[in-house]
């Protein structure tokens, strides 16, 4: 048997390079790896709450059961149409936007119970009653 001379260097070859180069990666899309993560998480309990399997949750996305398992790894980049057909599969929101067209108004009203000034001490006494009211209009 001889001796591989060409797999023993490709073994010890630094791999310095190729470490910065992944955790560069891994920096540069920290923020979208998260959310897939949030995600993955979001849907794996979903899937264990209702007691879905994998291969029947892949059967209701039309995908295969293999991409389930990417997607529930975490580290898949979504698109907005696989994100919006496992939503309407779960009939949960996984991911929530912020509109800022949308706002909220709120109107305070007081009841002031009783006033008291005067005698030994001077006295301010009220109790205070408020009620919120509100509503959302949205932008047409």
């Amino acid at each position: 048997m001889a001796f591989n001379f060409e797999k023993l260097n490709e073994l010890a070859k630094d791999r310095s390079q190729e470490v910065i180069r992944k955790s560069e990666e891994l920096e540069k899309n920290r923020d979208w790896l998260r959310m897939s993560r949030m995600i993955a998480l979001a849907i794996r309990y979903h899937l264990r709450k209702e007691g879905i399997t994998q291969r029947a949750f892949a059967d209701m996305l039309d995908v295969s059961p293999a991409y389930i398992g990417k997607l529930l790894k975490g580290n898949e980049n979504l698109t907005l149409e696989t994100i919006c057909r496992v939503q309407s599969a779960i009939g949960e929101n996984l991911i929530s936007i912020h509109r800022p067209y949308e706002c909220k108004v709120s109107i305070l009203s007081y009841d002031i119970n009783s006033f008291s000034f005067g005698g030994e001490k001077d006295k301010y006494e009220s109790v205070t009653t408020v009620t919120e009211y509100s509503s959302i209009k949205n932008a047409a």
